[in-house]
């Protein structure tokens, strides 16, 4: 529903926020933050990462 689209636009932006404050505060520019996400997608895409945390909670 659109109430819902809404809400889960508004988590996703109080998390953006997060990050970028987070980065700024580590002295990382936008465009370092915006590769960084590129990139964590790209391993999300190929499915790497769900291969590193299926291997962490099996230990």
């Amino acid at each position: 529903s659109p109430l819902a689209r809404n809400t889960q636009r508004k988590i996703l932006a109080e998390r953006a926020d997060l990050l970028l404050a987070e980065a700024r505060q580590m002295d990382f520019t936008f465009d370092e933050v915006v590769k960084l996400l590129e990139q964590r997608q790209k391993l999300l895409d190929e499915g790497t990462v769900e291969k590193k945390h299926e291997r962490r909670q099996l230990y």
